[in-house]
C-alpha cells in the first residue's frame, strides 16, 4: 500500500477512529459494539495519542493502541504499555497495514521510555513482533455444596460506584500486582466496564461483565465465601445451566485466596496475557527487585543481549543479591526480542531458552518473572 500514512492520531480523529473500530469489533463479534461506552478511559482528549493510525487516502483504515500506564509486578512499578485496539477494516486487510503499525508502534517501545508492553492476544499473530505468553493467575471454581448457606439477601448490598469507589481504589493500590490507573480512569473503567459488586460486613466482591467471575475481593475470608455463595444464588436465577462462579487471583497470599483454599471445588492455573520486553538493562533491573526475596544465597553471571536492538546486559549475583550491569560477555545468550521476552516472563522451562544454565543457578529463582494482572484491566 503505497500511499498508506502512519501517524499518531489527535483530537479531531477521535469520532472516525471510534466509527473504526466500533465496526471492526462489532462486526467480529455480529452485534453493535460501543467503545466510548465500553472503554471511555481510552478515547479522553489525553488517551486519543496514544493511538497510532494508519490512513489511505486520508481515511482511517486501521488502528493500534499503545497505553502508558505504571505497573507494579512484585511490588516494583515498571513503565509500561498496554496494547490494545488492534484493528484493520476489513477491505484493507491483507495490504500490510498491521504490519507497518505493529512495527511503528514496537520502535517507540523499544525506544528507551518502556520496561514491557502486554496485550492480550494470538501468540501466531504477536509473537513475530515480540511478544511471548506469560504471567501466572489462578482460577478457582466454586459449586453451591462446598460454599456456606446464602447469607439473607437483606445483608447483602450491591456495591455503588459514587459511595463505595473509595474501597476499590485503595484495594487496587494496595495490591503487588497491579496496573496503577489515575483514579479518574480506574473509576471509568468500573462504570463502563461494567463492574458489578457486593457488600456484607466488612468485605466485599468485584465481578467483570455478566457477573459470575470474581475479579477482586477484600475483607474476612468468612464474609467473602458468603458472598460467593450470594453470587451462585444470582447466578442460578438466570436462564440456563448456571451452577458454579469462579475466581481469578493471584497466587500470593490474601483473603480471597484463602477463602479460595476452603472453599474450591477445582482449579486451574494458566498464563495471564502476553509479555514483550522492551528497554533490556532498566527491565532487568527492575526484575531482580521483585524477584529478590525468592534467593537467599547463591552466586552467579547470566549475560543477554537482543540481537534485535543490540542491548546487551549481564545479571549479576552475589551471595544472593541480584544486579545488574551493561554489556554482556562471549558467552552471552544471544536471542531475539521474542525469546528474551519468553525468558524474562514466560511459561516454559529456563533451559529451553538459556541453554546450559547450570541446576543450582540462582537465575533459575529469579526467572521467568511470574506475575497476576487481573483481566479487568483488558484494554
Amino acid at each position: 500500500m503505497s500511499d498508506l500514512q502512519i501517524r499518531r492520531a489527535n483530537v479531531s480523529d477521535r469520532a472516525e477512529l471510534l466509527d473504526v473500530l466500533n465496526a471492526v469489533f462489532g462486526g467480529a463479534q455480529k452485534q453493535p459494539f460501543d467503545f466510548a461506552r465500553s472503554h471511555p478511559y481510552l478515547f479522553h482528549d489525553a488517551r486519543v495519542p496514544d493511538h497510532t493510525i494508519a490512513l489511505d487516502a486520508g481515511r482511517i483504515v486501521g488502528c493500534v493502541g499503545a497505553y502508558p500506564y505504571p505497573m507494579r509486578i512484585g511490588g516494583v512499578t515498571f513503565r509500561t504499555a498496554g496494547i490494545g485496539q488492534v484493528a484493520t477494516l476489513p477491505e484493507a486487510r491483507g495490504r500490510g497495514v498491521m504490519t507497518a503499525l505493529l512495527q511503528t508502534v514496537c520502535r517507540e517501545l523499544d525506544g528507551g521510555e518502556f520496561d514491557l508492553a502486554w496485550l492480550g492476544g494470538d501468540r501466531q499473530r504477536y509473537g513475530r513482533f515480540g511478544w511471548a505468553v506469560g504471567g501466572s493467575t489462578m482460577r478457582f471454581e466454586f459449586f453451591e455444596r462446598y460454599l456456606p448457606a446464602a447469607p439473607d439477601e437483606a445483608g447483602v448490598r450491591p456495591l455503588d460506584w459514587a459511595k463505595d469507589f473509595g474501597r476499590l481504589r485503595d484495594h487496587v493500590a494496595a495490591l503487588p500486582d497491579a496496573l496503577a490507573m489515575p483514579d479518574e480512569e480506574l473509576l471509568m473503567l468500573a462504570t463502563g466496564q461494567p463492574l458489578t459488586g457486593w457488600a456484607l460486613g466488612e468485605s466485599f466482591v468485584v465481578t467483570s461483565r455478566g457477573g459470575g467471575a470474581v475479579q477482586f475481593a477484600d475483607g474476612r475470608p468468612d464474609e467473602i465465601a458468603l458472598l460467593l455463595a450470594h453470587l451462585l444464588r444470582l447466578e442460578r436465577r438466570k436462564p440456563g445451566d448456571r451452577w458454579q462462579v469462579s475466581v481469578h487471583c493471584a497466587a500470593a497470599p490474601s483473603p480471597l485466596l484463602q477463602t479460595c483454599l476452603e472453599h474450591y471445588g477445582y482449579m486451574t492455573s494458566g498464563p495471564t496475557w502476553m509479555w514483550r520486553a522492551c528497554s533490556l538493562r532498566p527491565m532487568l533491573e527492575k526484575v531482580c527487585r521483585a524477584g529478590a526475596g525468592r534467593v537467599a544465597c547463591g552466586s552467579g553471571e547470566l549475560g543477554l543481549a537482543n540481537t534485535q536492538t543490540g542491548e546487551a546486559a549481564t545479571l549479576v549475583c552475589r551471595r544472593g543479591r541480584f544486579s545488574v550491569r551493561d554489556g554482556a560477555g562471549e558467552g552471552a545468550h544471544r536471542l531475539t526480542t521474542t525469546q528474551l521476552s519468553e525468558g524474562c516472563f514466560g511459561v516454559f522451562p529456563p533451559e529451553m531458552l538459556l541453554p546450559g544454565l547450570p541446576a543450582d543457578s540462582p537465575f533459575r529463582r529469579l526467572l521467568p518473572l511470574r506475575h497476576h494482572l487481573c483481566r479487568s484491566f483488558a484494554l
